[in-house]
């Protein structure tokens, strides 16, 4: 055993609960855990903790446990170490701001070492088949809630299966051995949301847009309050866009600058574009009269007519195409009209008539010849026989 106040060992988990609807809803926690005293911590959040929210989780234990241990004990996650060169430890620049700061010593071990570090995983396994197994969830503040009530009651209440001492009163001894804890707030807390496919992300019952091209399988995207507004950057820390946070729930907020996409350059789009027509070049020209004509929005209407053109013949889109150009035409929005125009009255063509090929060219004496038809009267009186 270690001496008291010396060591603290730290993980990460995740579990799947059901709700009062049973549907499955993932949540994450980290766990901490006072070597000597078996004193334990958990913090739940309802998405993936970044750098800056496992910061954040940090200094709640330290306060829970009214102190800081010597030294601190990790697995090579990737939130906190960038990478490890012959064991030179790169760390993340938020954590080696705040490691700096707290002035506690680093160990990084392997995953499922338990040599280093098989005290906090067998905590990390008490909270999944003792708190959480069979636990219904409501929301992130009650479960928390609940966790705390646990540690009291059942986690820290409870004697160690290995010690056979409880760690609330073993904590009471090592309480005097931590350093002084004092908070340290590097910057305001980033939440993690996953981008959806129509380019937006969630918060707080309402949709707010990320620039196009920002979304791929599993894209996430770190959301920041700051002033007021709603501050977005990718994973890497890159300032996205700003949204005026909604007064009310059920909103979708969208800046029209999103709706650009931007994954494809301006010159490759028109020449990607002008080859669904017949005639490219009479689509290229058309092209460069809407950009004499609207140069500032020329993606957007390029993207429209694509969008327009998909999917139709393009017999169909020539004729648009020359009607626009000769007639000066120059807006997507008037050559979807005409393509809609166009569509219904090439429907309305009245259907040619079929040609009567008669038997006996000399004769339609026969041509109007009707069959018999029989008396339903004489079929049932000879069934009725």
């Amino acid at each position: 055993e270690l001496p008291y106040g010396w060591q603290a060992q730290a993980d990460f988990g995740q579990y799947v609960l059901r709700n009062r609807e049973q549907k499955r809803k993932r949540v994450h926690f980290f766990a901490m855990m006072l070597s000597r005293s078996r004193m334990k911590y958990v913090r739940f959040s309802d998405s993936p903790f970044t750098t800056l929210t496992a910061i954040d989780a940090h200094e709640e234990a330290f306060r829970f446990f009214q102190g800081v241990t010597r030294e601190v004990v990790y697995d090579q996650d990737r939130l906190l170490l960038v990478d490890e060169n012959l064991g030179d430890l790169l760390l993340t620049r938020d954590f080696k701001e705040y490691v700096f700061e707290q002035q506690f010593g680093l160990h990084f071990c392997r995953k499922a070492d338990p040599e280093s570090k098989g005290k906090v995983e067998n905590v990390v396994k008490y909270v999944k088949q003792n708190f959480l197994y069979g636990r219904v969830y409501y929301d992130i503040e009650t479960l928390q809630l609940q966790a705390l009530g646990w540690l009291e009651r059942t986690g820290n209440g409870m004697p160690h299966s290995t010690t056979r001492k409880v760690p609330s009163q073993e904590w009471v001894i090592e309480r005097e051995q931590l350093r002084p804890w004092v908070s340290v707030r590097l910057r305001s807390s980033t939440l993690l949301r996953y981008v959806r496919p129509d380019h937006t992300i969630s918060y707080q019952g309402n949709f707010y847009s990320v620039p196009q091209g920002t979304y791929r399988k599993d894209a996430c995207v770190q959301i920041r309050l700051q002033d007021g507004e709603l501050h977005i950057e990718d994973e890497q820390g890159t300032f996205l866009c700003k949204h005026t946070i909604a007064a009310t729930k059920g909103n979708k907020i969208v800046n029209t600058d999103h709706k650009r996409d931007r994954s494809q350059k301006l010159k490759d789009l028109i020449a990607a574009v002008a080859l669904l027509f017949g005639n490219p070049v009479l689509a290229t020209h058309y092209f460069s009269l809407l950009r004499e004509k609207k140069g500032r929005y020329l993606r957007d209407q390029i993207l429209a007519i694509r969008d327009a053109v998909e999917g139709r013949s393009k017999e169909l889109t020539g004729k648009v195409l020359e009607k626009c150009v000769r007639e000066r035409y120059l807006s997507a929005s008037i050559f979807l009209e005409l393509l809609v125009h166009q569509e219904q009255e090439d429907e309305t063509l009245p259907a040619p008539l079929g040609k009567v090929i008669l038997l006996d060219p000399d004769s339609t004496r026969k041509a109007d010849i009707r069959p018999d038809k029989s008396d339903l009267a004489a079929y049932e009186q000879a069934f009725n026989s």
